[in-house]
């Protein structure tokens, strides 16, 4: 167990807190140091240094964030703590009324220690938790704060239980953080797996309706004799339905080229077109990937509009602001909606390809003996 799982953010939030605390420890030893003897002052001032400067260097790095070279800091801080422990006797005044508040660093055995779980493997500061609680004790006897071994000994379990509390609180705190971006990566891939199982789907549908609208309508076409100037405009409306998009200008169409091409090809199909227009302007524009699809859709309409019904149908065209609708209708025998599943021409080319598109719309109303009106629309989202 480590830190090297978690985010940039949260090495930074731990190592601002672990930072934080070293700074606060180090103030308040500062400030009730005793240091009465000069001859021993600087000598006990620069080996306490070794305890708390790497620990705020640390807190400076990932205010700055910094957060490698933070993270430098604390592994420093958690090897020299017990090198500044060690040696203290050599410079301590022994026996002194202030040696105690003198030997301020025997506060932070445990603080080194969770450092070193942020920044060392677990084993390492499994160690430096025992060395540095162990090393307190036995500074402690040396400059005779402590007389006794019975004395050091429950100081010494009571220290490890303190300071372990803290140790484990971060080994728990990582495993969770650790435990989280975990899950959350999980559900990012599942949902990233989602979106590519949903894009393919929406591929293969999109080329079942291209298999049906061109090539089996122009085979279809092609077995009934159609003239061959007709076969090639069919042809030309499958390439362009797989043409990609490829520049800025040609992500885009003009509403009025739209219906253009939709008059157009209704005046091959004999299929006679209205236009009512309100308030649109001249340049308004949609998606190309919309004007094709749109496009598709009515002229999946218009072709069973001629399949099926006995007298031409009719196209209605109406603008209205940025809502186009395009409204095609027969006086033909008409169907029950209730059971066009199996009419992939309907389901698929004209309801489903329209219903899934943003701002797109479609609708059938028929019955038996009585007609059909499909109504296509779209608008701007």
């Amino acid at each position: 167990m480590n830190a090297d799982g978690l985010a940039p953010s949260q090495h930074r939030a731990i190592g601002l807190t672990l930072g934080a605390l070293y700074g606060f420890h180090a103030l308040r030893g500062l400030l009730t140091h005793g240091g009465t003897d000069d001859t021993f002052e600087w000598a006990m001032q620069a080996l306490s240094s070794l305890a708390w400067v790497p620990g705020v260097l640390a807190l400076i790095a990932f205010i700055a964030h910094r957060i490698d070279m933070g993270r430098i800091l604390l592994a420093i801080g958690a090897c020299t703590y017990p090198i500044a422990v060690a040696f203290w006797p050599l410079v301590a005044n022994a026996g002194s009324a202030d040696a105690r508040l003198d030997f301020w660093i025997h506060q932070i055995p445990g603080l080194a220690a969770v450092a070193a779980i942020f920044t060392l493997p677990l084993w390492t500061a499994i160690v430096s938790l025992f060395l540095n609680c162990l090393l307190v004790e036995i500074v402690m006897w040396r400059i005779l704060v402590v007389t006794t071994w019975d004395v050091s000994i429950v100081r010494f379990v009571f220290s490890i239980a303190y300071s372990g509390f803290f140790f484990v609180l971060m080994l728990f705190l990582i495993a969770k953080i650790n435990s989280t971006n975990r899950v959350l990566a999980r559900t990012a891939r599942e949902q990233a797996e989602a979106g590519m199982l949903e894009s393919r789907d929406a591929e293969i549908d999109r080329l079942d309706r291209l298999t049906h609208d061109f090539v089996l309508s122009l085979l279809s076409s092609a077995a009934e004799g159609v003239p061959t100037d007709k076969l090639r405009v069919q042809a030309e409306a499958a390439r362009r339905q797989l043409t990609p998009v490829q520049t800025e200008v040609e992500n885009s169409s003009l509403f009025l080229e739209v219906i253009d091409r939709i008059t157009r090809r209704c005046g091959r199909e004999g299929v006679p077109v209205t236009l009512s227009q309100r308030g649109i302007p001249e340049d308004s524009v949609m998606p190309r990937l919309t004007a094709i699809e749109l496009e598709a859709a009515v002229a999946e309409a218009v072709r069973n509009t001629v399949r099926h019904a006995t007298e031409p149908g009719r196209v209605e065209i109406v603008l209205d602001g940025p809502r186009l609708k395009v409204v095609i209708s027969d006086d033909g025998p008409g169907f029950d909606p209730t059971r066009i599943r199996t009419r992939l021409g309907v389901t698929q080319s004209i309801l489903h390809r329209m219903n899934s598109l943003e701002g797109g719309s479609a609708t059938v109303d028929s019955a038996p003996g009585r007609g059909t009106v499909v109504t296509i629309a779209w608008e701007p989202t």
